[in-house]
């Protein structure tokens, strides 16, 4: 049975991290995990810097969407890391997957003033920025987030900054 693994957290929560060491465990083990990522979308599209409009907001989700269907097709197991700090953005996900896949939900704890150190940091080492206000706004949905409400999908797990 094909997994579906959604990665639910703040900017530089470790998702990617995660997600990295996870298709590395997986590969050992002879899965084929495909890592899908909004944020690895528009930097193949538009490169390593980009502030985009509304129109180019959806050919990323045009072709997130294609690489996520793409992935269905083929029964790949999927780790879907974009932020989804959104109850309604996770329903989503968990709606448009084949009935067929095992899915789990992962929420990634992180300090709202460990996001914006990270960020800080990213932005001297990588040049990339994400407003302040966003991360506030993102943290304030991600913690309006009934976790409960996702415990049936097998072992459900926050990981906190302690657990990795």
């Amino acid at each position: 049975m094909p997994k579906l693994l959604i990665l639910v957290g703040l900017p530089h929560s470790t998702r990617d991290e995660y997600a990295r060491w996870m298709r590395k465990i997986n590969h050992l083990t002879g899965g084929n995990y495909e890592v899908i990522s909004r944020d690895v979308c528009r930097e193949y599209i538009f490169g390593p810097y980009y502030n985009l409009s509304p129109l180019e907001e959806k050919e990323v989700e045009r072709d997130f969407q294609f690489k996520v269907q793409k992935a269905y097709l083929c029964r790949m197991d999927v780790i879907h890391n974009s932020t989804n700090c959104s109850e309604w953005m996770i329903d989503r996900i968990i709606a448009e997957s084949p009935i067929s896949y095992d899915i789990k939900v992962k929420f990634f704890d992180v300090p709202l003033y460990k996001a914006i150190w990270r960020n800080i940091i990213k932005y001297m080492t990588r040049g990339r920025w994400i407003p302040v206000h966003i991360l506030i706004r993102l943290k304030h949905s991600y913690d309006s987030i009934n976790k409960q409400k996702y415990d049936r999908y097998n072992n459900n797990l926050t990981i906190t900054q302690a657990h990795w």
